[in-house]
């Protein structure tokens, strides 16, 4: 099998240039060759807004008669799609990355001693921030290419003190411990150039621990990055890979 040269793939993929109108070429017919196969939708552009909306509703439901008696029903979120021209579009998923980040800080007593001196007491309680990003690449049901960012924070819930909870804390953190302050963000628009871009290089896996006394930051990703290695030696390439891998998916 023949080595490939990776200098020169890259050197290829910096002198080629980006043919937007094949790629949406390529896009509508593949789009309606999965129609005529009446492949599922792997989802609709407004799923997560319905699903916010619902649990917003579903939370106001579960409070007592008295809340509910003088709190109005929570007013639903933003549309989840602005940047489209329709809201209710069916999806077929290209690729995927998501970013997990938390960071976090000990919390510190202070007291007043008895010679009226203020001590610094370091408890064992730690706070955790955390937010998921993830990015879904799509093929829209009527050819065209869309990009989501889903914006996922959950603010200041706080666990005990083990160093080796928090080195090895990430996601681990999030479905062991109660979520708090929850916040989603659910942005869709159509793929700018950066975005086709972005799926000419491989996903890789990102763990990062930076753990100190008092403070601590930890990542935990399965994400694509314009640093990553490339996967194309052509502009534009990675996208039309992906169009083609979900065609052979579904026998096409």
């Amino acid at each position: 099998m023949a080595r490939i040269d990776w200098n020169k793939v890259a050197e290829d993929y910096q002198n080629s240039v980006l043919n937007k109108e094949r790629l949406h070429q390529y896009a509508q017919k593949a789009a309606q060759a999965l129609r005529s196969r009446n492949v599922f939708f792997d989802g609709f552009t407004d799923a997560a807004y319905e699903a916010a909306k619902e649990a917003a509703w579903q939370a106001w439901q579960r409070q007592g008669f008295f809340h509910r008696l003088f709190h109005r029903p929570p007013a639903p979120p933003a549309p989840s799609c602005p940047g489209l021209d329709d809201r209710h579009i069916g999806y077929w998923v290209l690729e995927t990355s998501e970013e997990e980040l938390h960071s976090g800080s000990r919390f510190i007593d202070w007291d007043v001693t008895k010679s009226f001196r203020i001590k610094r007491t370091r408890t064992k309680l730690f706070t955790d921030h955390a937010s998921i990003r993830t990015t879904k690449w799509v093929l829209l049901e009527d050819g065209g290419l869309a990009a989501c960012l889903t914006i996922r924070s959950y603010q200041a819930f706080p666990y005990w003190e083990s160093m080796f909870w928090l080195k090895e804390s990430g996601r681990v953190a999030l479905n062991g411990l109660e979520r708090r302050n929850e916040t989603l963000e659910d942005n869709w628009k159509r793929m700018s150039d950066e975005e086709i871009l972005l799926l000419d290089h491989k996903k890789r896996s990102v763990r990062r621990r930076n753990v100190m006394r008092d403070d601590y930051y930890v990542e935990d990703s399965e994400c694509i990055r314009a640093d990553n290695y490339l996967l194309t030696g052509k502009k534009g390439g990675g996208c039309s890979k992906k169009i083609t891998a979900l065609l052979k998916k579904h026998g096409l």
